[in-house]
This record gives structure tokens, C-alpha cells and sequence, in this order.
């Protein structure tokens, strides 16, 4: 639906990250604007219930189970408060519907809306010119609408804070699981948060990066930005291929012959199963790419779009808790303080491009076959990390803070 916008993307996601706040897109079809109806696309979704506003999945179908939530429309310089309504039709599979009370006499078909949740309130910025100089003047009054979006943010920010701070003052607590994860698992337990693979942020709208360090804070360990799995349909190949094409016989930690890929990714280097990545900038693609014995032919293995990385970066991290914690084994059980907390907002997502050209993120893929006719995979992600020392590159606004 984006490609169909009038204004392109990428420059709305930079003007907001000046002002470290990250929007999610609608753009009003002709037939959905003269319908007075749009479909809520799936990052509008995710924000929807990251920040408590609305959870689509637990909405029954039909017209007597709609909601209707308090909205602001900003239209170049203007300010004007709506509603919104927020329903299932019973027809088809009840698919997500939107529509926001006079939209009409403010936008057009085609027209870029930015929205925002704050404290409840749904923020829809009409990306004309006008509202985009407006964005970009400090001394504009839409400047007002911006801080009342912040101090909305703050909110979850404190409220999280604060659980962490009376976590690290309960001393060392016992893992969950053992193992790598186990140190993000303990917390989000201690938190409350449930065990899931989504890709989006782990607590009202914030990521929760956790790792291990030493008594002096200090990292080694790569951080997981996010994951992504190839576009399975450029690439024209599957994960089952790939892995058949490049994957080795080794064992698991139990000692478990399987068929497996574990590996890392460079744009810089070529991995030991002739693996590397690429970017073509023309095309806006990351490539993999591989080297075959015995003619060493070069072969493309699958492709990322970089505009799709840049948004998953994007949604993932626009704000996050990177949280340190120092560990110790009592009867071989290993147990958790959380000591350190660093803040980070709106990271800058162009540099992504560059920092896998220059090797500093790479991708880790860790999959295996589960059977042995060799068709079903299991995958732990299309993992994209960055090392620990250099995340100022990307997130440079730090705020660190010891508990």
C-alpha cells in the first residue's frame, strides 16, 4: 500500500527521527476514501497493541462489537479532534478496518498519513508540504502536538524503568532456562512478559536487548538487531534449498548428527562455506551470495530488500533498553543481577546500509534439517547483528543509566 504514496517514505522517517519519534503509515486508496474505509495495515496493528491502543486479534466480527477511540487529525498548521473506529466487517475473514471521523475534508486519495499512539490518543499527521515545514520548524506550534506524543512516551519509559530498578534491587535471581537466552528470558519472566518470537518491541512499545557483561560493564558478544528472513519469492529459492546448497554435517549439543548451516555473513569476507554478502545499491537489495568449488562460480543465494531492513530496524529499535547484567553459578545455576541500563531512540537507518558494506553488521543464519529425508527446517532467524562497540554508529543518542 506505501508504494502508492504521493510522498516518499524514507525523508517522513528521517524528519521524525530528528524529533525521536517513529510513525507507522497508512496511504487512503480512491475506493477506500470514497467508502470511508481503510484496511489497518500490519505495522499500524503492531503499534496498536505495543502501546495498549487496540488489539485487532481479540475483536470479535461485526458492527456491534466496534470501538471507537479518541483521535487527532494535524493538518498544515491545523489541529482538529476526531474519533476513530476500529472494527472487524463479518464478511470475508473479518479483516482489520480503520477509518478516522473527517478525514476526508483534510486528505485525498494517496495522501501519506503518519499516526502515533500516545496515552491513548491517536496522532494522524496529513503529510502535506505545509505539515512537513511545519515538522521541520522548531518554532512552529505543531511543535506543541510533538511534545505531547514525547511526554505520552515517557510514561512507559518511567513505568519500565522503575520495574528494572526494583528488579536490580531484589540482588541475583535464577535462570529460567539455560543457556545464551537465558538472560533475556529471566528478565522478561521477572517482567511478566510471555515467551514469543514476534519481531516487534518486547514491552509497550520498547525493545529489551539483554546481555552479559563483566564487573566493568564491558561486552564482546555481537547484539541481535533484528531478524528477517529473505524475500523467499526474489530470491526464488527456499530455506529448505539453501541449506541443502550450503549446509554441512555436524553435531548438536547433544552430540546429534544433523545437517546444518551455522555461519556468519560478511560483506567483507567470504565465510569457510564460500558464503558473502553484497549490496546493490542500484536495485536497493542485500544479496547473498556464494562461491562453488570446483569452479568457484559465483551464485546468488537470496536477497533482503534494504528499504524492508531499514523499516524492521526501524520498528524494532525506535526505542530500546539495552540492559547489562553481571552473572555467577551457584551449583552450576546460573543467576542474574541486572546493573545497567542504556537508552537508545530512533536509530540513524541509513547508516544500516553502510555498516554492512563495511562489515560492522552481519548476518548469522542458524537453521538445520529435523528429519532425515531432509524437508523440513528448522530455523532460529535470519539474524542481523552488530558488535557491541560500535552501536554509537547507529544509535547515537545514549543515555546510560546505573541501577
Amino acid at each position: 500500500m506505501l508504494s502508492i504514496s504521493d510522498t516518499p517514505i524514507i525523508p517522513i522517517i528521517k524528519i521524525f527521527s530528528n524529533l525521536n519519534i517513529s510513525p507507522s503509515f497508512l496511504v487512503p486508496t480512491k475506493t477506500g476514501y470514497e467508502k470511508s474505509i481503510m484496511d489497518c495495515t500490519l505495522n499500524v496493528r503492531k503499534m496498536f497493541t505495543e502501546t495498549n491502543f487496540h488489539d485487532y486479534s481479540k475483536q470479535k466480527q461485526g458492527p456491534n462489537h466496534k470501538v471507537i477511540k479518541e483521535s487527532l487529525i494535524i493538518f498544515s498548521g491545523f489541529t482538529v479532534k476526531t474519533t476513530c473506529s476500529l472494527y472487524r466487517p463479518k464478511t470475508k475473514l473479518g479483516d482489520p478496518r480503520i477509518w478516522i471521523t473527517g478525514l476526508k475534508k483534510y486528505c485525498k486519495p494517496r495522501n501519506l498519513l503518519s499516526l502515533f499512539v500516545s496515552n491513548d490518543m491517536l496522532y494522524i499527521f496529513v503529510m502535506t508540504t505545509e505539515t512537513i515545514k511545519a515538522l521541520q520548524n522548531p518554532e512552529d506550534p505543531i511543535q506543541e502536538t510533538i511534545q505531547s506524543i514525547k511526554k505520552g512516551n515517557k510514561t512507559i519509559y518511567d513505568e519500565l524503568l522503575t520495574k528494572i530498578k526494583t528488579i536490580h534491587n531484589d540482588g541475583f535471581i535464577k535462570s529460567v532456562v539455560n543457556g545464551d537466552t537465558g538472560v533475556g528470558m529471566t528478565l522478561e519472566n521477572a517482567l511478566g512478559i510471555s515467551p514469543n518470537s514476534r519481531n516487534t518491541p518486547d514491552y509497550k512499545g520498547i525493545e529489551l536487548k539483554c546481555s552479559r557483561v563483566d564487573s566493568k560493564f564491558k561486552q564482546t558478544n555481537r547484539v541481535t538487531l533484528f531478524s528477517k528472513a529473505p524475500d523467499w519469492n526474489k530470491s526464488k529459492t527456499t530455506s529448505q534449498k539453501l541449506l541443502k546448497n550450503w549446509g554441512y554435517w555436524g553435531v548438536d549439543k547433544h552430540n546429534q548428527e544433523r545437517f546444518q548451516l551455522h555461519c556468519t555473513l560478511s560483506c567483507t569476507n567470504n565465510n569457510p562455506q564460500g558464503l558473502y554478502l553484497d549490496v546493490d545499491e542500484n536495485k536497493e537489495l542485500l544479496r547473498t551470495l556464494g562461491k562453488k568449488a570446483p569452479d568457484s562460480s559465483i551464485q546468488q543465494v537470496a536477497l533482503w530488500d534494504l528499504n524492508t531492513l531499514r523499516t524492521c530496524l526501524q520498528r524494532k529499535h525506535r526505542e530500546t533498553f539495552w540492559i547489562k547484567a553481571t552473572s555467577k553459578y551457584i551449583n552450576n545455576i546460573e543467576y542474574f543481577s541486572y546493573d545497567l541500563v542504556i537508552h537508545t531512540s530512533n536509530p540513524y537507518i541509513n547508516n544500516f546500509q553502510y555498516l554492512l558494506e563495511s562489515g560492522k553488521v552481519t548476518l548469522d543464519l542458524l537453521m538445520n534439517f529435523k528429519d532425515d529425508k531432509m524437508t523440513k527446517v528448522r530455523d532460529h532467524g535470519y539474524l542481523f547483528k552488530l558488535n557491541p562497540k560500535d552501536t554509537n554508529l547507529l544509535f547515537p543518542e545514549q543515555n546510560e543509566i546505573k541501577l
